[in-house]
């Protein structure tokens, strides 16, 4: 293989990490330069190697890596945890107020049966009062009349 010519299709894609059929697509779209070459089986795309070398530089460079934090773990979680619980929280007490609004308008509505059930029994028990008050006669004096 002439070295001037750059990297095969399929050992510059091992060199970037994913498969000839991206490295394909990136060719079509730009991203990547190459030549088209006469090969064993016809044309087939060199990368050249600054390309390569370039690309694994940047990413030797970009690819960072951190342990993850135990503690800033922790305070993410609680702290989606803690806007969960408040959102709950708030729902709840929503739903508290509207129970108790409606608890007291039935204990008014109680109360006010209540106040008209008194209002009854006690012009019932003046009617009884009265029709005991009057005087008796015989049964046989209704016939007289």
């Amino acid at each position: 293989m002439d070295s001037d010519q750059g990297l095969p299709l399929k050992e510059a894609a091992q060199a970037f990490g994913v498969s000839e059929k991206t490295l394909r697509r990136w060719i079509r779209a730009g991203r990547i330069p190459a030549r088209l070459v006469d090969g064993p089986y016809g044309q087939e795309y060199r990368i050249p190697k600054e390309v390569v070398n370039t690309a694994q530089q940047v990413v030797e460079v970009v690819k960072v890596e951190r342990p993850a934090d135990p503690g800033q773990l922790a305070m993410a979680v609680s702290s989606a945890l803690s806007r969960v619980l408040e959102e709950r929280n708030r729902r709840f007490a929503e739903e508290l107020t509207e129970i108790r609004q409606q608890l007291a308008e039935l204990l008014e509505m109680q109360r006010k049966a209540a106040e008209r059930e008194e209002e009854r029994i006690r012009r019932l028990e003046e009617v009884l009062s009265e029709l005991r008050s009057r005087k008796r006669r015989p049964w046989w004096k209704f016939w007289g009349r």
